[in-house]
Order: C-alpha cells, then sequence, then structure tokens
C-alpha cells in the first residue's frame, strides 16, 4: 500500500527576538534572540487510507505540525511528502475572509484549491445543501456563529474531495 503521507526527520525551529523595553513594573527587560524548537526530530509514515491522530500538551507543537503538513510553513530541517490533494481545517478564522458572504468565501476557497469556476459552480449545490446555512450563505462569515462558520469550511474543504484530510481544533466547535 503506497504511502499517502511521508515525514522523514522533521524539525522546526523558530527564531524568538525580543526588544529592549521596560517591564511592567518599570524593571528593565533583558533583550536578545532564542530559538524555541517545536519539532524536534519528527518521522512517520500514512499509508493510503489510513487515519492517524495526533495527541499532545499544549504546545507540543501539534498544530505545528499540522501546518507544515498543509504547506503553510515549513520545516527547519527534513522532509514532508504527501500524495495526492490535500485540504486543511487548521485555525478556526484562518480559511475566510471576514467581510466576504459564505458564497464568496467558498468561490475564493475553491480557486485557491485550483478548481475552475465551471467546477465550483458544479459543486456549490453540494457544499450549501451540507453547509444547511439557509439565506445567512448570502451574509458575511465575521456574522456566523463559530459553529456555522466551521459547517461552511467543511463543507467546502471536503467537497473538493480531498486525498488527504488534515483538521486541527476547529471540529472542537
Amino acid at each position: 500500500m503506497e504511502n499517502a503521507i511521508e515525514v522523514s526527520r522533521l524539525t522546526k525551529q523558530y527564531r524568538i527576538r525580543s526588544t529592549d523595553k521596560r517591564g511592567f513594573f518599570r524593571r528593565r527587560v533583558t533583550c536578545g534572540e532564542a530559538v524555541r524548537t517545536a519539532l524536534r526530530d519528527v518521522s512517520f509514515n500514512v499509508k493510503t487510507g489510513e487515519c492517524l491522530g495526533v495527541i499532545g500538551l499544549n504546545g507540543s507543537g501539534k498544530s505545528t505540525l499540522l501546518k507544515i503538513l498543509a504547506g503553510v510553513v515549513h520545516g527547519t530541517e527534513g522532509s514532508v511528502r504527501l500524495s495526492g490533494r490535500c485540504a486543511a481545517l487548521l485555525e478556526l478564522g484562518a480559511a475566510f475572509h471576514p467581510e466576504f458572504t459564505g458564497i464568496e468565501n467558498i468561490e475564493l476557497f475553491m480557486l485557491l484549491q485550483g478548481f475552475s469556476e465551471k467546477e465550483t459552480k458544479r459543486l456549490l449545490p453540494e457544499i450549501l445543501s451540507f453547509a444547511e446555512l439557509g439565506e445567512k450563505i448570502k451574509e458575511p462569515v465575521k456574522s456566523y456563529s463559530s459553529g456555522q462558520y466551521v459547517r461552511l469550511a467543511f463543507a467546502a474543504a471536503t467537497a473538493v474531495r480531498p486525498d488527504i484530510l488534515l483538521v486541527d481544533e476547529a471540529l472542537s466547535v
């Protein structure tokens, strides 16, 4: 069976730069640069048809790993290979523009996924049916509840029929 995801010796580090400033009680705050390691030497494979859950404490690198798999950020070292189309539901609020209506956001999302206007129009009824937002779909998504927002995002992401679906805490809503 072919691997859908291959991660080899993945490391992600962030440089944290602090600036000279005064602390809360007017004491001088020491400044400088630090390196924070979010992931260190992570390797795994997920075969086509398998599911993988990543469990860990807050700050342990789960979201960072998913962002790297989705191509939002890059690892510092190591390699990642995905086979097929990937869709991601990562941070609530990251996928859609708050001023755009639900329909406008679907159209933008589909465009970014590489779908033509014709393909988007073909898939739109399925997305709208699953989202069950009725006339709300014509309003800016900033007026949506968190549940409505995630339902719309999930409907759009799954309509593209991805080979790989990455889901972060969005479904906890």
